[in-house]
């Protein structure tokens, strides 16, 4: 249940003393909000500043010692080094960019890091991203292939739908998407809605959605949600080696496309 992976997630700072740090994001605070009340390690916070006056993307509070701080990063640092990496990376670089100004003790008076700053921070999410999340396998000259099989929670499934359906209009190539398996007792309303909303995103842009789902138990609960007539075909497939075979199919008849492996299962 979700109550118990909260439980388990809390388990991270659960032992952390008063010389320690923990950093999160405003929507983990919501859910962790009994927990953290009885951490002792010193908490660190970040949010994407959405009207902030500036211009400023992503805005990094940190309850120190000291009081109230922010750090921010800018829109063109977000634009130029984030955005092709999808915008659940950009919270994953606050949240290391944070870390990290934490560890080095460096902090920009104006509470803004400009672009030479930043840099130094960035290489190491940009060349590397880890293993069997989002990870580009093979590149040809009209398909990319990507493997997101650590991608095992219907919000994993929905960040990938939403990064690859905007590098599929980027592109001008087709998506598809395989996904489906085993059920964790978790709720798949939220993905069978990004489902056919990316059905209707593409089909918007002239282009296809290709849904391909894995059978389990957790794919019965996404192939009821998907019960409206409306929403393009799907199919199911036994094994996943079937699965290659009719994708193989699909770019040679599409002349091309993305492929995504994101079980969210």
């Amino acid at each position: 249940s979700k109550k118990k992976y909260w439980a388990a997630k809390a388990n991270i700072f659960k032992n952390q003393t008063k010389s320690d740090c923990v950093v999160f994001d405003y929507t983990t605070e919501t859910r962790l909000a009994s927990y953290l009340k009885t951490a002792s390690s010193r908490k660190f916070v970040f949010e994407e500043a959405l009207t902030n006056p500036q211009g400023l993307a992503w805005k990094i509070e940190m309850f120190s010692v000291r009081g109230r701080e922010s750090v921010f990063v800018n829109r063109e640092q977000e634009n130029i080094f984030l955005r092709p990496l999808g915008g659940h990376n950009i919270e994953n670089f606050a949240a290391a960019l944070l870390a990290a100004l934490i560890t080095s003790k460096r902090f920009s008076k104006k509470g803004v890091l400009s672009p030479r700053e930043t840099q130094g921070l960035l290489p190491s999410l940009i060349k590397t991203l880890p293993k069997f999340r989002q990870e580009l396998i093979y590149r040809g000259a009209d398909f990319f292939i990507y493997n997101d099989s650590a991608s095992t929670s219907p919000e994993a499934g929905i960040v990938a739908l939403s990064r690859f359906s905007e590098y599929a209009r980027d592109k001008r190539l087709p998506l598809i998407f395989i996904t489906g398996g085993t059920d964790k007792r978790l709720f798949y309303s939220k993905l069978v809605h990004s489902l056919k909303n990316t059905s209707d995103l593409l089909k918007s842009w002239g282009l296809n959605f290709h849904l391909f789902l894995l059978k389990g138990s957790a794919t019965n609960k996404i192939v009821k949600g998907l019960g409206d007539k409306n929403f393009r075909s799907f199919k199911e497939f036994d094994e996943l080696r079937e699965i290659i075979g009719e994708v193989k199919n699909k770019l040679k008849k599409e002349g091309g496309g993305i492929v995504v492996f994101s079980p969210s299962a």
